[in-house]
């Protein structure tokens, strides 16, 4: 099922979004024929970002960042950028090598991280039309590294009505479990609506703030 069938389903808005893990922009065309009125779109490996900018055009409510989000602004870390865009992270391939041996994994590249409050703050300066008080939906992928991310997003967790996230097993070294997303989403208000998980341990789930 789709995200946005799985949104009406629960009865909620998704006009304002923040995608963490964007990569080329795939979601863009998708977003838009949903619904979509604002998205801020973040992408961290170069080569995806650059496909995401051509991907939103002109488009002056859909904004491209280049970041790597995690739990705190300005640390550094290896970014590990696979030969299939969408399995690169921030965190290092563990079973994913195993199960995927056809993806394969360049040297890591270093990077600064960035929160997710921090570039909405940004955006927020930058765009005055758009407020991360008015985020309807965070939508992640990022390979393991989604509670890193949501850590680094306190301050939109106490606006954001939804929150639809990948979730996986020991495919990366220190992702975070469903479990862990859950009890930590619990403490913002958030409760499990959906899980959809593949044979190969991975899947998505579909957090919604309870009223």
């Amino acid at each position: 099922m789709s995200i946005f069938k799985l949104l009406k389903a629960a009865g909620q808005p998704f006009e304002t979004v923040v995608q963490i893990g964007a990569h080329t922009g795939e979601e863009v065309d998708p977003f838009r024929e949903a619904g979509v009125k604002r998205a801020i779109m973040i992408e961290a490996a170069d080569a995806p970002y650059a496909e995401l900018c051509a991907a939103i055009g002109d488009a002056q409510d859909f904004i491209p960042v280049k970041a790597v989000c995690s739990s705190l602004e300005g640390e550094p870390c290896d970014f590990y950028v696979a030969s299939f865009d969408q399995a690169s992270s921030m965190l290092k391939p563990k079973r994913h090598l195993k199960i995927y041996k056809h993806i394969t994994f360049e040297e890591p590249v270093r990077m600064t991280t960035r929160t997710v409050d921090s570039v909405v703050a940004e955006v927020e300066r930058s765009h005055p039309g758009f407020s991360g008080r008015d985020v309807d939906l965070m939508y992640i992928d990022t390979q393991g590294a989604e509670l890193k991310v949501l850590m680094g997003a306190t301050r939109t967790l106490q606006f954001a009505k939804c929150i639809f996230t990948e979730v996986s097993y020991d495919l990366y070294e220190g992702g975070a479990t469903l479990e862990e997303q859950q009890a930590f989403l619990a403490a913002f208000g958030f409760r499990l609506h959906y899980v959809g998980l593949k044979p190969k341990a991975w899947g998505d789930a579909l957090f919604v703030k309870r009223p």
